[in-house]
């Protein structure tokens, strides 16, 4: 490990305030693909309180990296400096308000298709093939059987990374075949991290969206192999 950036968070009041925290932390067990060397600094936050506090303690030069469900990342032996902040444990429950669902970074996105399957939501179902969380999905505008993530987004919720929350529209960003950016790139926009977003689907009665999930998820185990470590498609559609 970093010796120079443990000695700094250790003497700081990142050491003494949050309890989440984790030095040296193997990452081989947060991915699908079960290897990978260690992180310097591991925090999994309770909530998006616990991380905005975590943030604002992190001292300004201290690299960070952003963690899902790991099962797009590929972590090299030698694994990764600085701070790692572990979304997986971040958990909360979606929310159904004025005909939105709101879903936290931290949810998987298999719930996300679920949840939305029993409101009568037909065009929700392809989020039950991707294998991450919905803050990876929205990083990356992930997506799979034609459809893709940021379609159905309306604005999301993101934190700075001096731990001040805002909110963005889908307007504010450049978005493509995964790929999510900031349209503003200038020097005063700070790194951001998504913690969750308000989604609008397509209701239809006459739809069971909840077989047409089972189907989906038929069609992948039937494809990928799901019985051992690996990462699904790791390949960009030509």
């Amino acid at each position: 490990m970093n010796q120079a950036v443990k000695r700094e968070a250790e003497t700081s009041t990142l050491h003494h305030r949050n309890h989440g925290i984790a030095y040296n932390v193997p990452l081989a067990r947060y991915t699908r693909f079960r290897v990978g060397g260690t992180a310097d600094i591991a925090f999994t936050p309770e909530n998006p309180d616990d991380l905005a506090a975590f943030l604002r303690d992190l001292p300004a030069d201290v690299p960070l990296t952003i963690l899902g469900l790991g099962s797009n990342v590929l972590i090299r032996d030698g694994g990764i400096r600085g701070a790692v902040i572990l979304f997986s444990d971040m958990r909360a429950d979606p929310i159904y308000y004025q005909e939105k669902i709101y879903a936290p970074a931290g949810l998987a996105t298999p719930k996300l298709a679920r949840f939305a399957a029993s409101l009568s939501y037909k065009d929700s179902a392809f989020l039950s093939g991707i294998p991450g969380t919905v803050g990876g999905a929205l990083a990356m505008n992930a997506g799979c059987y034609g459809e893709d993530t940021w379609s159905h987004v309306e604005k999301v919720e993101v934190l700075q990374r001096n731990g001040i929350p805002r909110t963005r529209t889908k307007d504010d960003y450049e978005i493509g075949y995964r790929h999510v950016a900031l349209k503003n790139t200038s020097d005063t926009v700070l790194p951001e991290i998504f913690l969750g977003a308000w989604f609008s689907f397509t209701r239809d009665e006459t739809v069971n969206a909840v077989e047409e999930i089972k189907t989906l998820l038929a069609k992948r185990a039937a494809t990928q192999p799901l019985n051992v470590p690996n990462a699904g498609s790791v390949f960009r559609n030509p």
